[in-house]
């Protein structure tokens, strides 16, 4: 094996830029396809030709009609470009499922998304019709409150739809990790190992859950890739996130963000209903807009969250670094995830500052290198 200065596989690298060129095209591509789609359906009048096709009966019913055909319309014009998806992870071994499986989770994740996003739609709508001056300020509460339950119920109830989840059998190991989190002030309920090696090669570690449900979870290709002390310290990171109360200070900005999207989408849809003869901010016949509008208000917000998320990452890591005293450990644990999952350890500066959550991977290796100080007691 060959190494750049930090540590890292040159050939994985080489791999890892060549695999982000392939999904660049891919994204461009999908987003050059919809995204035209979309404006050309409203401005055509295809959406409100669909509106008039399946109005009748109860507001709640036409938009039943209405969002279960633009639904499935869109995610089967999109099967082609999942497909390259999956056929890419496999293609350079991330992927370990079959086509049978990735079919079998499509369907799977085709039902809840289509289950969760229409009830939340025919929410909305209803709130659009009631309370046209103030439906933005509702919707944002119950988006908050949506949010917390998530928190609690989506990582340990929607986990287990899609891998089988276990206790460690390692007893050494699990008080080593217990011991971690007791230092760092943070109460778990168990360690628990996610099979995912039947359909990835990717590792990770993570807390799920919150409160008394809050657990230790790592992968089983963590620990068969991972000494024991590069799993530590990967969990320190973790550790360190409930330790500095990240997931709250998240929660926070992410309510600010969700607040201000919502309140410009609110300006901008009667214009925009105006501009496309709509029947007033309540007509379906907008939806596509509204996803439109929400898309672009995401995209100029993103690179503030963006920053906002790395600062967190990188205190996680210097925490992290003082909780275990290992530094040796934090850094060739970065090598082995990035390495391993393909992920660019020297992404383009521009990509890092717009859209990426966590620090480049050499800068997390140059702080674990510079680290001075012994492990926290």
């Amino acid at each position: 094996m060959t190494a750049d200065s930090y540590g890292f596989d040159t050939e994985r690298q080489r791999l890892a830029r060549e695999r982000f060129s392939v999904q660049l095209r891919l994204g461009i591509l999908r987003t050059a396809v919809f995204a035209p789609a979309i404006i050309l359906f409203l401005a055509l009048g295809g959406s409100a030709a669909l509106r008039n096709l399946t109005a009748g009966g109860e507001p709640w019913l036409s938009l039943l009609l209405y969002f279960t055909v633009l639904y499935a319309a869109l995610w089967a014009a999109d099967l082609p470009f999942s497909a390259l998806d999956h056929r890419i992870e496999r293609r350079y071994a991330l992927s370990r499922q079959g086509w049978r499986g990735w079919a079998f989770d499509g369907l799977k994740g085709f039902g809840m998304g289509y289950g969760f996003t229409l009830v939340a739609v025919e929410v909305l709508y209803w709130l659009l019709r009631s309370m046209p001056a103030f439906w933005w300020l509702v919707a944002w509460a119950l988006v908050l409150a949506v949010s917390l339950v998530a928190t609690v119920i989506a990582p340990v109830v929607l986990v287990r739809m899609y891998y089988r989840l276990s206790r460690l059998e390692d007893p050494d190991l699990e008080a080593r990790l217990r011991a971690l989190a007791e230092r760092a002030g943070v109460r778990v309920l168990g360690v628990f190992v996610i099979r995912t090696s039947s359909k990835t090669a990717r590792s990770n570690a993570a807390l799920a859950g919150a409160g008394r449900t809050r657990r230790i979870v790592l992968t089983d290709t963590l620990l068969a890739t991972h000494t024991r002390d590069e799993v530590e310290t990967i969990l320190a990171h973790e550790l360190a996130h409930q330790r500095h109360r990240d997931p709250l200070i998240g929660f926070v900005e992410s309510a600010l963000a969700s607040f201000t999207s919502l309140l410009v989408l609110s300006l901008l849809l009667p214009i925009t209903a105006a501009l496309l003869g709509l029947q007033g901010i309540a007509d379906v016949a907008g939806l596509p807009a509204m996803v439109l509008l929400g898309g672009a208000i995401g995209l100029v917000l993103g690179p503030v969250e963006a920053l906002r998320s790395r600062q967190r990452e990188a205190r996680a890591d210097r925490t992290a670094l003082e909780l275990t005293g290992k530094p040796e450990a934090f850094a060739s644990a970065m090598v082995k995830l990035h390495d391993a999952n393909l992920s660019l350890a020297h992404p383009p500066r521009l990509l890092e500052l717009l859209v990426m959550t966590h620090p480049a991977a050499w800068r997390r290796v140059a702080t674990a290198r510079a680290f001075p100080g012994r492990a926290l007691k």
